[in-house]
């Protein structure tokens, strides 16, 4: 069985301000935004009916940046065809997944233009051409 760090029973020991013990969990859900949670969820319910379930985990987190450009650029040019702002907020969490589960690059190989030297004399960033 997979250990979620931040959430085992051997976790450490804190006590509240009203005395009550408890073990410590190493995340701020508390925090989370509401709204982009219920946007978040309201487009993975869409894709459900329009795809199947977890069918984006078949998608390179390649694949999900580009679809969370688009929808970012969409937001930029004042489309209001779709809710962008739930798509992109999507699309970056199926992204994180994937990449974490190492489905990052659709051939299995990172782009040519993520190769990058510095260039001495004035510090800029020069995009290199890699190899696939």
């Amino acid at each position: 069985m997979a250990e979620v760090k931040g959430l085992s029973p051997d976790a450490e020991i804190e006590t509240n301000t009203q005395g009550g013990k408890q073990s410590a969990v190493g995340y701020a859900f508390h925090l989370l935004p509401v709204n982009a949670m219920f946007g978040l969820a309201g487009v993975l319910k869409e894709g459900l009916v329009k795809y199947d379930r977890d069918n984006w985990r078949k998608i390179s987190a390649e694949e999900h940046i580009n679809h969370m450009i688009g929808h970012a650029l969409g937001i930029m040019a004042g489309d209001t065809s779709d809710d962008h702002f739930g798509h992109m907020l999507c699309r970056a969490a199926m992204a994180y997944e994937c990449q974490s589960a190492g489905n990052m690059w659709e051939d299995g190989h990172p782009p040519p233009f993520l190769s990058a030297k510095e260039e001495p004399a004035t510090g800029q960033i020069i995009p290199q051409p890699s190899k696939r």
